[in-house]
């Protein structure tokens, strides 16, 4: 995957609307449908993203691995512009876990496990798509 095309601009501000929403959901644990809902739009909007023929990125993943390529000089995990990853895949995996075990009633442990696997498997897929798929 290279990083010739930019991102797209409509592409890219939804998702920087959906990603302050779900902080802003994050901060409202008295209406988990909010989160749910916040949480569900990802599939919708990376659909579109899909199946538009734009020039430009617009799926989540390309967005964030274009910013991540331009901001960071390295590949190293966990260092510089490479926490951008970190954090939006913790606040993506903390919502998981958060709709898991308030409106799913999965064990905490299993959730967290889950929630986990996720951070771990978005930070490396924006780190190296090349690499992890």
């Amino acid at each position: 995957m290279g990083i010739q095309g930019k991102p797209h601009l409509v592409f890219a501000g939804v998702w920087l609307i959906r990603f302050l929403l779900l902080l802003y959901a994050h901060m409202r644990p008295d209406q988990p449908w909010l989160g749910f809902w916040v949480a569900f739009s990802f599939f919708p909007v990376e659909g579109v993203g899909l199946l538009l023929k734009t020039t430009g990125r617009d799926q989540l993943s390309e967005i964030i691995t274009w910013v991540l390529r331009r901001l960071s000089k390295h590949e190293i995990p966990f260092r510089g512009w490479n926490n951008l990853a970190l954090i939006i895949a913790l606040v993506e995996g903390t919502m998981v876990y958060k709709l898991l075990t308030g409106l799913g009633d999965w064990p905490p442990l299993l959730a967290g496990v889950l929630m986990i696997s996720l951070v771990i498997m978005l930070h490396d897929h924006w780190l190296k798509p090349q690499v992890h798929g």
